[in-house]
């Protein structure tokens, strides 16, 4: 390779750099990613601002995270009609399962070493929580990690604290079988007021429901999910 063309590929060397630093983390800020990248911080404003308008990386309140484009890259046509079956059949229970509990109610589904929030509900009460939620969770440290993990189907993980201080995290997975999608459901809130043996019996209660709800998926939706079962 010529010296010019290593000078012009640099950019998307550091891009793909910036997007595997959000992949570890989940959300950072620009400080922290200008001393992770070592670029300086206007060029790196300007690398960012081309992946946000990209679809790549999502700006926050609390800096950066993965943006879903990368995922539709990925996979733009299997993996978009997962998303939007998923979210056709499950929405109406998730909405019902955060008036309920009075939380916010985030969905997963496995991505190598992470969970991948496809959805994320809340209303004002828990406007700031619900925006912090991050896109990727690490699987091992996470409730609904830990839940999509675990061997027993019906078990309800609960976490407190585990991304943010003071706030609880608790989650299910729906994977009672090899016909539903490894795919959890989590209900966060703030420890001091989320009734969390309350939001246990809810989410016990939701998830059999959602269960039910998939597996009555119309052929086509159901040879999706079960594409996407095999696949995580």
């Amino acid at each position: 390779m010529s010296s010019a063309e290593a000078v012009h590929g640099r950019p998307v060397k550091k891009a793909f750099e910036l997007i595997e630093l959000l992949s570890g983390s989940g959300r950072r800020t620009l400080a922290e990613l200008a001393r992770a990248s070592g670029l300086p911080k206007s060029s790196l404003h300007r690398m960012m601002d081309a992946l946000t308008e990209s679809g790549l990386v999502r700006r926050t309140s609390g800096g950066y995270e993965l943006g879903d484009g990368l995922f539709d890259l990925i996979d733009d046509s299997a993996r978009a009609r997962v998303d939007r079956a998923l979210k056709t059949t499950l929405t109406p229970h998730i909405l019902d399962l955060r008036e309920m509990t009075g939380g916010v109610v985030s969905t997963g589904i496995l991505s190598g070493p992470h969970v991948r929030q496809i959805d994320v509900q809340y209303d004002m009460r828990h406007l700031h929580l619900g925006q912090r939620v991050p896109t990727m969770l690490p699987v091992h440290c996470t409730a609904i990690g830990r839940a999509l993990r675990s061997r027993n189907p019906d078990a309800v993980v609960v976490a407190n604290g585990e991304l943010y201080d003071g706030v609880i995290c608790i989650a299910a997975s729906l994977a009672a079988d090899h016909r539903l999608p490894r795919m959890a459901i989590g209900v966060w809130g703030p420890a001091k007021t989320l009734n969390v043996d309350f939001t246990v019996a809810a989410l016990k209660r939701t998830v059999r429901t959602m269960r039910s709800a998939l597996l009555r998926c119309s052929r086509s939706s159901a040879s999706v999910l079960a594409d996407l079962a095999r696949a995580n």
